[in-house]
């Protein structure tokens, strides 16, 4: 059984108000992690007016044509991350779903930054209450 001790990344916080840009950034660098857990609360309106205000789940049960959401298998919504790239990127390569909780696997030569974003295409998304996440690193030994 492989153990894993994760090591906690110092990451920012996104503050209430307007998110415009399509990626922002919330860890510098990764240092030598292969694997992140990464957990996520907060809360934000994605098209203020339309819809309901989500967390880090997304709307579950809300379906969008796929040219309105970045990342087809995560709900509208959604916190959704990628490692490296630019904060005005509109590719979404590499990108993974957060959601309330998940760990990935780092990309082979990855080393961040960490981006989130919003699984919506529209901005801006209204942040409500700040997205705070805590980001911890690991190398299992396998």
């Amino acid at each position: 059984m492989p153990i894993v001790t994760w090591t906690a990344i110092p990451s920012q916080r996104v503050q209430p108000g307007s998110v415009t840009v399509p990626w922002v950034q919330v860890v510098d660098g990764i240092g030598n992690a292969t694997h992140l857990q990464i957990t996520a609360r907060g809360q934000w309106t994605a098209l203020p007016g339309l819809l309901a205000p989500c967390g880090p789940d997304g709307l579950a049960g809300l379906i969008l044509p796929a040219d309105r959401v970045v990342l087809a298998d995560a709900p509208p919504g959604a916190l959704i991350g990628r490692l490296g790239g630019s904060s005005a990127s509109l590719k979404a390569d590499g990108a993974f779903v957060i959601g309330s909780s998940c760990v990935v696997k780092v990309p082979d030569a990855g080393i961040g930054p960490l981006f989130i974003s919003f699984n919506i295409t529209a901005r801006p998304v209204q942040v409500s209450v700040a997205i705070e996440l805590q980001v911890s690193g690991a190398t299992p030994n396998l």
